[in-house]
C-alpha cells in the first residue's frame, strides 16, 4: 500500500529527471573542459547515450542507481510497496542496458557506464577513464603503432588493439627508465648533477636542453607515437603514454629536482571563476599540477601555446599561477613570452617544424627562497647528433608538440642557475 496519495506520488515521479541531472551536467562540463567535443542524447545511437563522441565511437551513460538496478538483488528488498510494478520494471531496465551494451559493442563502440554516485564522489576516475581511452584512440586512429625490432624502434601501421599497444609501450618505457635499454640522454650529458621529469615531452627539446646542462631524465611521457619514435632515436628511451593513465603515473619517481611539461592546447572555460586546482579538473594542467603537488620538485617549467596570455582576457594564465602559488606552495613569477624561430628546432629534408609554444610559467619551491630570476640568452646551436628522421606527413603532426631548443635552453639555464646546480 502506497503511503502517499495518488496525486503526490504523481508529482514526485514527474520530478525525477531522465536527463540533465546535476552529476550529468557537471560531467559534461568537465568533458568539454578537457577538450572532448560530444553530442548530447544522440538519438541516432542505440540507447540514446547521455554523451556521444562519434569521432572515436564512444558512448557514455550516466545511470541512476535505482532506475538501472545497482546491487539490485540486495536493494530490491528495500521496496515495501507496489512490488508487482517495480520488480519487473527494474529487471526490464537491467536487461535493456545489457542488450544496448552488447549491440553497441558489436558495432565497434566503446561503452562507458557510470553510476551517479561515482560521478559525484569519484569524478576524477570516471573522467580519466574516458580521456585515457580517447588519448589512445587519437594515436591508434592515425594508423601508427610502436614496435621494437632489434635495436631500433619503428612506427608502423596500427595493427594492435588499443589495450595491446598501451601494454607494449608501458613495457618498453619501463625497460628504458630502469636502464635496460639505455640511460636516457647519456650521449648528451657527461655528468649527472640533477634529475628531472619531462611530461608531454614532444620531440624532446626540454630533455635535450636539461641533459646538455648535466641532468638525468628519470621519467618522460608523450602520447604521440611519432614523437616517441624521435625521442627514442635521440635518447635511447621510449617515453610512457599520457599521464592521464593511472598505470603510467605509478612509474613517476618519488623524487626529482625539476619538472618540465609542454602542455597540449586546451580550453580553460572555468578559469578565473574557480581559481583552484579542483576548478581546473579535467585539463592536462590539472594532472601536471597534481604531480607537482605530490612529488614536490625544487622547480618546474610549464610551456603553453602562444594564446594563453590573452585567453579569457588573461584569466586563464592567472588561474594557473594562483593554483601553483597558492595551493602548490611555489613562488611563481609573471609568465614569460619567448619567441621561437624555426632554425631553433631540428629539421629533416623537406620538413621544418615551427616552434608553437612560447608562453612559459615557471616556479620554485618557497622553502628555497628564490626571489630573483634572470633569464639567460642561451645558444641557439643544436647538438649535431640530434636526429629528426620523419616524413612530411609525420612532420605536420608535430606542430603541436614543439618547443624550440633556444627557448628550452634559456629557461633551463636560468632555473638551474637559481638552484645552484
Amino acid at each position: 500500500m502506497d503511503k502517499l496519495s495518488e496525486r503526490q506520488r504523481h508529482k514526485n515521479m514527474v520530478a525525477n529527471k531522465s536527463r540533465g541531472t546535476r552529476p550529468e551536467l557537471l560531467f559534461g562540463k568537465l568533458l568539454w573542459n578537457a577538450g572532448v567535443r560530444y553530442r548530447k542524447n544522440d538519438h541516432g545511437v542505440k540507447g540514446t547515450p547521455d554523451f556521444t563522441v562519434r569521432k572515436y565511437r564512444v558512448a557514455i551513460f550516466c545511470d541512476g542507481e535505482f532506475w538501472h538496478g545497482r546491487n539490485w538483488e540486495t536493494r530490491k528488498k528495500d521496496i515495501k510497496s507496489n512490488r508487482d510494478y517495480w520488480y519487473p520494471k527494474i529487471d526490464r531496465n537491467i536487461k535493456r542496458d545489457k542488450e544496448i551494451n552488447s549491440e553497441l559493442g558489436k558495432g565497434g563502440w566503446k561503452v562507458f557506464r557510470f553510476w551517479e554516485s561515482e560521478l559525484k564522489n569519484d569524478t576524477e576516475r570516471c573522467l580519466n577513464e574516458v580521456l585515457e581511452y580517447i588519448s589512445c584512440c587519437r594515436n591508434s586512429g592515425k594508423g601508427l603503432s610502436l614496435v621494437k625490432t632489434g635495436s631500433s624502434l619503428k612506427v608502423i601501421a596500427g595493427i594492435k588493439a588499443v589495450s595491446e599497444m598501451a601494454k607494449e609501450n608501458e613495457r618498453l618505457a619501463a625497460m628504458s627508465f630502469s636502464g635496460i635499454l639505455a640511460e636516457p640522454g647519456e650521449k648528451y650529458s657527461s655528468s649527472q648533477k640533477f634529475t628531472f621529469a619531462d611530461i608531454f615531452t614532444g620531440i624532446g627539446t626540454f630533455s635535450l636542453a636539461l641533459c646538455s646542462l648535466g641532468g638525468k631524465c628519470v621519467f618522460a611521457s608523450e602520447p604521440d607515437a611519432v614523437a616517441k619514435k624521435i625521442y627514442y632515436e635521440n635518447f635511447g628511451a621510449v617515453p610512457f603514454d599520457s599521464v592521464l593513465s593511472k598505470e603510467v603515473r605509478r612509474y613517476i619517481p618519488e623524487y626529482f629536482d625539476v619538472l618540465c611539461a609542454s602542455l597540449p592546447c586546451q580550453a580553460f572555460p572555468l578559469a578565473g571563476k574557480r581559481p583552484s586546482l579542483e576548478g581546473c579538473r579535467g585539463t592536462y594542467f590539472y594532472e601536471v599540477a597534481k604531480i607537482i603537488n605530490e612529488k614536490r620538485p625544487k622547480a618546474f617549467i610549464l610551456a603553453f601555446d602562444r594564446n594563453m596570455l590573452t585567453r579569457s582576457h588573461g584569466e586563464s594564465i592567472q588561474t594557473v599561477r594562483n593554483v601553483l602559488s597558492g595551493e602548490g606552495g611555489y613562488s611563481v613569477p609573471e609568465a614569460l613570452r619567448l619567441a621561437g624561430q624555426p632554425q631553433d628546432v631540428p629539421t629533416s629534408p623537406g620538413c621544418r617544424i615551427e616552434p608553437f609554444r612560447n608562453v612559459f610559467v615557471y616556479g620554485f619551491r618557497k622553502d628555497l627562497n628564490v626571489n630573483e630570476f634572470k633569464l639567460i640568452d642561451a645558444t641557439h646551436d643544436l647538438p649535431g647528433t640530434f636526429k629528426l628522421n620523419i616524413s612530411k606527413t609525420e612532420c605536420r603532426r608535430l606542430h603541436r608538440v614543439s618547443v624550440s631548443y633556444a627557448q628550452a635552453m634559456s629557461l633551463a639555464s636560468a632555473v638551474l642557475g637559481e638552484l645552484k646546480f
